[in-house]
């Protein structure tokens, strides 16, 4: 499984620590907030709002250099938007890589 990373940030902030914190602090809310809603939107089965907060949550996935994830994600949004979860249980595994990522950070 793929591991994340700080590559893509440090790159986008030409290596400067306080821009990256900066933008990690925002990732970090964004994150939490997203996962929550996205978790409400499945428990009542209104993958409309599920595919939309996945939609979201991908662009985090590709943020911490989850290539494979980031493609699993888009899949998921697709599968949700068609009344489906077919990958709902991996994109549950990438999106808790993805937390307890950023908890260790």
């Amino acid at each position: 499984m793929e591991k994340p990373n700080l590559d893509y940030l440090e790159d986008l902030c030409e290596g400067k620590e306080e821009s990256v914190q900066r933008l990690l602090n925002v990732v970090k809310k964004e994150l939490k907030e997203e996962v929550s809603t996205y978790a409400e939107a499945i428990a009542s089965k209104d993958y409309d709002s599920a595919a939309l907060w996945a939609h979201k949550i991908k662009h985090k996935i590709g943020i911490f250099g989850l290539e494979n994830g980031y493609a699993l994600a888009q899949k998921h949004e697709l599968l949700l938007r068609e009344g489906k979860k077919d990958a709902h249980e991996e994109f549950e595994r990438i999106l808790k890589t993805v937390q307890d990522f950023v908890i260790d950070l």
